[in-house]
């Protein structure tokens, strides 16, 4: 009397359905199994290529990036150029204002020499003192040019540094100027941007043709042992995106759903152990409550993986049970299979 109090009113193998859709607009190009079928991990179930409209803007997109790349080589080799010759120019005006600074130091010294000599001739009368103010005064002039041109001569040595040593870590930008921009540099920025957006443009050129060759075919091929348990395409047909391909069910997750009455589990709690008898399998087998819910007024909740029972209008618990781990996938995948659950 206790093993029928504690025995489920039904209760069926059931498993993860899984429905395969298209994630492309193309063509069917193979099906490999009929529904009923077992497959195991890696099989291929089936295989969808792109239609020609994806095609031709793979190809579009694919010679948009390869001119793309042909115009930041030859972005990159002019301004490579133009960079070298800046470089160059840079070396040209240190050494013209370093020969200038020389030439003016010896003014300045000249001229230095000159007030010393006069200044001892105006105080024994021998030079009048406007005389001297004008040696002065020229004296003063080349001392204030050549401090002016040894901030140059600095400036020039400051900006040639920098450039070399970007040009060291392959950098084509512009070193830090002093001075108003030159020509050729003003042409170097304009070179700098245009490569920068163009590399840009390439990124995205390269993630849609990446995206699209991901998308040029698609094969279904899922990583556990499974059952086909219906097809909604044949081999040749077209499919859109978003279309179902395929269902399947994962045999490496099958477990028991029992309904019970209410009264006869109001004790049970997950974890708690079960005995489970297959129809057709001699001796019994060990399951594990994984879940426990009623079953009156959310039938309409209930998707394709859940058991169906019997209508009735008794208070019933709807008791989901882990199989043995030697009882998922395997050779076989006994879906829909009776079982006798005791408590």
């Amino acid at each position: 009397m206790i093993n029928v109090r504690k025995r489920a009113a039904e209760a069926y193998i059931t498993g993860d359905v899984i429905t395969v859709k298209s994630p492309i607009q193309g063509r069917v190009d193979d099906e490999m199994l009929n529904t009923g079928e077992l497959f195991k991990p890696g099989s291929a179930l089936v295989s969808v290529v792109a239609s020609r409209q994806d095609e031709a803007r793979q190809q579009t997109a694919q010679l948009e990036l390869e001119q793309t790349r042909k115009e930041i080589r030859s972005t990159e080799s002019e301004l490579d150029n133009l960079v070298n010759a800046n470089q160059a120019r840079l070396r040209n005006d240190l050494q013209s204002a370093e020969r200038q600074l020389f030439d003016l130091e010896g003014q300045e010294q000249r001229y230095a020499k000159q007030a010393s000599r006069y200044r001892e001739l105006v105080s024994v009368g021998a030079v009048d003192p406007d005389t001297l103010a004008g040696v002065e005064a020229n004296a003063n002039s080349y001392r204030q040019r050549a401090s002016n041109q040894r901030r140059v001569v600095a400036d020039l040595s400051k900006e040639l540094g920098d450039a070399e040593s970007k040009r060291k870590t392959g950098s084509t930008q512009l070193p830090k100027p002093t001075r108003r921009l030159e020509i050729l540099e003003l042409e170097i920025s304009r070179l700098n941007n245009q490569l920068n957006t163009l590399k840009s443009k390439e990124k995205k050129l390269l993630e849609l043709v990446n995206g699209n060759r991901r998308r040029s075919q698609f094969i279904y091929k899922p990583g556990f042992n499974g059952l086909v348990l219906s097809k909604r395409i044949a081999r040749g047909s077209e499919v859109n995106a978003g279309e179902a391909l395929i269902t399947v069910v994962d045999c490496d997750q099958l477990r028991v759903e029992a309904v019970f009455s209410s009264n006869k589990v109001k004790d049970v709690r997950i974890g708690d152990q079960v005995k489970l008898k297959i129809e057709d399998q001699n001796g019994h087998l060990s399951g594990r409550v994984i879940s426990m819910r009623g079953v009156r007024g959310i039938r309409a909740l209930e998707n394709s993986d859940a058991a169906q029972f019997k209508a009735t209008n008794d208070d019933r618990m709807r008791v989901q049970i882990a199989l043995p781990a030697a009882h998922k996938g395997g050779r076989e995948c006994r879906l829909g299979d009776r079982v006798d659950v005791e408590l």
